[in-house]
């Protein structure tokens, strides 16, 4: 595996993400599961940007990239998490803790596109169980209680229904409207 020293906190602060002990354990995982041979390339990234070479082949033109050194490797990883497809995996990052989310299928789907299902599969079965003990962090953040995830899940909850529910009680009025105006 080709993790580079400080890879986490790097790609976290690129990322506008919190260097927590729940972001941590969920790259250092991802990592692990990654099983990465690459240079500079920690979960496998297969960006063809920031001098990256074809390192190991994933499927028709497509290889899991090598870079050519950490700089590289964290704005390869950094661009790809930006990328539409993975907003779910960034918006918990962002979060702060990964394993706290309500939307957490919504990141499993994130990463079996990434293509990290077994890792996906990991992630789920580890929402409601204390995570694996992570590597300890520059920051010496403490993991959080179920208490607190719970709590942090409650606040999600509560911004997820205040921003979608009126837009979608309003577009059932509308529906409502149509069927009985036929």
């Amino acid at each position: 595996m080709t993790a580079f020293p400080g890879w986490i906190t790097a790609v976290l602060l690129r990322l506008g993400a919190p260097d927590t002990q729940g972001n941590v354990t969920f790259m250092s995982q991802w990592h692990l599961h990654e099983q990465s041979s690459c240079a500079f390339n920690p979960l496998n990234t297969t960006l063809k940007r920031f001098g990256g070479t074809n390192c190991v082949h994933v499927s028709g033109a497509t290889y899991v990239q090598r870079y050519p050194d950490a700089t590289a490797g964290t704005s390869a990883t950094v661009a790809t998490l930006q990328e539409p497809q993975y907003a779910d995996i960034l918006r918990a990052l962002k979060s702060g803790d990964p394993f706290a989310v309500f939307y957490a299928q919504s990141v499993a789907n994130d990463l079996r596109t990434w293509g990290s299902g077994t890792f996906a599969t990991w992630y789920l079965n580890h929402l409601t169980a204390q995570p694996a003990p992570p590597p300890p962090t520059s920051s010496g953040a403490t993991p959080p209680t179920p208490a607190t995830r719970a709590t942090t899940a409650w606040r999600h909850l509560l911004k997820a229904i205040d921003r979608d529910v009126p837009g979608e009680l309003r577009e059932s009025a509308r529906i409502r409207a149509r069927i009985l105006h036929r």
